[in-house]
């Protein structure tokens, strides 16, 4: 199986290139728009449903297991159904579930609505990721889907400000009826302004055996293995930040839900640099390189968060700072692991997205619920997680990642 040397444009009167960007760009916000924008004001969720802050982070890892199981789903799926009926299935289903959150009054019931969210949210990224291994391919694909990514991080810069501004003026569960207007809205772009991406439906892409073999194929690629757990524990370091950071930034550093929302957003402004730049040097070098680079950069920013933890009382600007440093290394290995794992299997693009969405995402998962169970009211847990996933994830690819020039990407 070789990938095909031309590159594929969407050539459609309703969608040019800018559209699909930003259609697309839009689908990969339903994690922020789903995450993001609670994180500050957690605590207030925390007292308004009479629970510990320790098990309203227990509805963050509700939200990822759900993302990662629904991942597992919509490749397959979309593969058989069509990207576009898929997704617009998937966002109705959504508005849905957050109308009904902004109703619950029970832990429990949040936390279980909080896990189908997270089964819904998945299609965002999953069809996004399809839809542009559909269109592009090579470079252009990790410049579309670095594109995406700095829209969905664009989104992570405001919606924590927006999140702290609706709480403080409607109330937490107002958050929730932003999310269902964000819902309405990506429902009608999708419905008016993007058209079919996949050329050939494949009838037998849910058989389980069939979904086996496109795995089984995957799994005989060390650069597929490499970029899965390269890219899987970058996803553990921003898991641990987004779960861990709102109780460290009240307990430890006794921040506002205000100000830690504009540390929030500092950091994903940073992000939202690491991003374009990856997205500007990825015309001139080479994905291995730039991702060597950002696992580098990665690495800088986990000492720091190390040393700045040593050196109690932990000032908030040097914390952030650090953490902003190793998010910039993110915004490279991150998408540009995607898009190489992505870019040998264009016949399976729906297929192999989801299996690499629900492998990530259920390590993030995993390192969500450590982190609430390990949490002491102190930022130790939270720094020796990312610190560790930062140094795996550089190392496990100057290892073994394999050179686009080696041509041995598929096997």
């Amino acid at each position: 199986m070789q990938p095909q040397m031309a590159v594929k444009k969407p050539q459609t009167e309703s969608s040019s290139y800018l559209l699909i960007c930003f259609i697309l760009g839009l689908l990969a916000m339903m994690g922020p728009i789903s995450i993001d924008i609670l994180l500050p004001i957690l605590p207030a969720m925390a007292s308004g449903l009479t629970v510990t802050i320790s098990h309203i982070e227990f509805t963050m890892t509700a939200i990822f297991a759900g993302s990662a199981f629904g991942q597992i789903l919509y490749g397959p799926i979309s593969d058989r159904l069509g990207r576009k009926t898929v997704i617009l299935s998937s966002l109705f289903l959504y508005i849905l579930t957050v109308l009904i959150l902004s109703l619950s009054a029970s832990f429990i019931l949040v936390f279980i609505l909080r896990f189908i969210q997270g089964l819904l949210m998945a299609s965002g990224r999953i069809i996004a990721n399809a839809a542009a291994r559909d269109l592009f391919e090579g470079k252009q694909l990790a410049r579309l889907i670095s594109t995406i990514y700095f829209i969905s991080i664009a989104a992570s810069i405001v919606t924590p400000i927006l999140g702290s501004f609706i709480e403080s003026n409607i109330g937490w569960r107002g958050v929730f009826y932003f999310m269902a207007l964000y819902g309405i809205i990506s429902f009608f772009f999708v419905l008016w302004g993007l058209r079919e991406t996949i050329r050939k439906k494949d009838p037998k892409a849910i058989n389980f055996n069939q979904v086996k073999s496109k795995i089984n194929l995957t799994l005989k690629s060390r650069n597929f293995k490499t970029c899965l757990f390269s890219g899987g524990f970058s996803i553990c370091a921003i898991v641990a930040y987004l779960s861990a950071s709102p109780g460290v930034a009240k307990s430890v550093m006794g921040l506002s839900p205000q100000e830690y929302s504009y540390y929030f957003g500092f950091v994903a402004l940073l992000i939202l640099l690491g991003a374009q730049t990856s997205n500007y040097l990825s015309k001139s070098f080479s994905l291995h390189s730039l991702i060597i680079l950002g696992g580098i950069v990665q690495i800088l920013g986990a000492l720091g968060i190390i040393l700045v933890t040593i050196m109690a009382p932990i000032k908030p600007m040097l914390f952030f700072g650090c953490i902003g440093i190793s998010m910039i290394g993110f915004s490279f290995v991150f998408p540009l692991t995607t898009a190489k794992a992505l870019n040998p299997f264009p016949e399976m693009a729906g297929t192999i997205s989801s299996f690499l969405g629900f492998i990530q995402s259920l390590m993030g998962a995993v390192t969500s619920g450590f982190l609430a169970l390990l949490f002491d009211g102190t930022s130790i847990p939270l720094s020796i997680f990312m610190a560790s996933s930062c140094f795996l994830s550089t190392g496990i690819y100057i290892l073994y990642g394999v050179k686009e020039s080696d041509n041995n990407l598929i096997t």
